[in-house]
């Protein structure tokens, strides 16, 4: 699939035209659009693929060289023309200034050719003239409602929320609705379904953690982004779906997609993610199956410390070990927090506490805006969710109970 990816989809060779037969321009035209639709299967800038298409770019600029459509015929023949030369100059990675120039001409002699406007902006955009590209994406869905200008729109607002934090919320609400749109206009374009998947975990994060089932919409988008059981050739999309799925712990799921993002792209850092959750969960095996290095007295302390009757009283209080895997509705889980063990800025928290009944596990909690929970309170669960945390690293198997909290007010 590695090897296959961009170079299988770019087999334009003269199949749209006959040898030696008259050059049309709707010929031309299908061969740079099956060029341009063969960039977005393309992923790193320096592979063979990429050497490969840029090549089969020279060879149809040729062709269109040999033609004289950008000098004579009607405003709208020589704007389709400038439009094939800017986007076969923007299939390079790198911003190229002659494909704004020609591109730029393109739009004034056929202002609604909405692929002039899309690779124009795109243009812009890798010159990082941001207003400028999202003005040219928003020009041609003026002119006609597409699924191209959509998805660039939800990916060019979010990067422009990142440096603009006032208006960060609505942008990426913005974002969000684009990539919708572009779906309701063609279900099966899994582009769109990457582009929702990225907008919802932006979203995760603008509402500072705190709703995780912008989570798990995510990872449905992400699913819905590949085709059957065919794996996508995007690392990006196994790297962010990684993220996702270990925001959610499901650390097994996010361990085999790091690793799958680094076989495709090894420049991703793929490899810090897996040795930082392995590290984690390691740790917190390690710790929950010695009961924190607790001794008996000790933990008798502790115990006895809690008292049951400061619970809520419509709640049962139980142990840990008395929940089932999910949600546990009407019950709450007493505990003294031991030792932090996650960084501030980690998301989710996580801490290593021993409940009223003498169980000690690991307790993971989102959306905290703040430094997090101090160490040696005392802290009531309420209808926590149970996780068995299993996974494998480095030819070490995991496993230990975890209880998670999805927001502080369940504390």
């Amino acid at each position: 699939t590695d090897l296959r990816r961009g170079v299988y989809h770019c087999d334009t060779t003269n199949a749209t035209m006959e040898e030696n037969s008259t050059m049309t321009k709707e010929s031309l035209w299908s061969e740079v659009q099956a060029l341009v639709e063969c960039r977005e299967n393309v992923y790193t800038e320096d592979s063979a693929e990429m050497a490969a298409l840029l090549e089969k770019a020279r060879e149809a600029m040729k062709k269109l060289d040999a033609t004289e459509w950008e000098h004579k015929g009607t405003s709208s023949e020589r704007g389709q023309a400038l439009c094939l030369r800017g986007q076969l100059l923007d299939i390079s990675p790198k911003y190229d200034p002659e494909a704004e120039k020609v591109l730029t001409k393109a739009v004034k002699f056929r202002p609604s050719l909405i692929d002039a406007w899309n690779a124009l902006g795109s243009c812009y955009w890798k010159k990082n003239d941001l207003a400028s590209a999202r003005n040219c994406f928003m020009c041609a869905l003026s002119k006609q409602k597409n699924v191209t200008s959509l998805q660039q729109l939800s990916m060019l607002k979010r990067s422009i929320a990142r440096s603009n934090p006032t208006e960060a919320a609505q942008l990426v609400d913005e974002s969000v609705q684009h990539a919708k749109d572009a779906i309701s206009m063609d279900v099966g374009n899994c582009k769109s379904w990457y582009c929702l998947g990225n907008a919802y975990l932006n979203h995760y994060f603008q509402e500072n953690a705190a709703e995780p089932e912008n989570l798990r919409k995510a990872l449905k988008a992400y699913q819905n982004a590949e085709r059957g059981n065919v794996p996508s050739a995007n690392p990006d999309l196994h790297f962010n779906r990684a993220m996702v799925y270990r925001y959610l712990e499901e650390h097994q799921a996010a361990l085999d997609g790091f690793s799958m993002a680094g076989q495709i792209d090894a420049s991703l850092p793929w490899a810090q993610e897996v040795e930082s959750l392995g590290e984690l969960t390691s740790r917190l095996h390690d710790m929950v199956h010695v009961k924190c290095h607790l001794k008996p007295k000790k933990l008798q302390a502790l115990m006895a410390s809690m008292n049951a009757s400061e619970a809520p009283a419509k709640l049962k209080v139980v142990g840990a070990t008395d929940l089932v895997e999910g949600k546990n509705a009407d019950v709450c889980v007493q505990c003294r927090l031991i030792q932090g063990i996650s960084k501030d800025n980690a998301v989710p928290l996580h801490y290593l506490v021993v409940d009223s009944f003498g169980n000690c596990f690991a307790l993971s909690v989102l959306g905290m805006v703040d430094k997090g929970l101090k160490e040696h309170n005392t802290l009531t669960l309420l209808e926590p969710i149970l996780k068995q945390t299993k996974c494998t690293w480095k030819a070490k198997s995991i496993d230990y109970l975890c209880l998670r909290v999805e927001g502080p007010t369940n504390i």
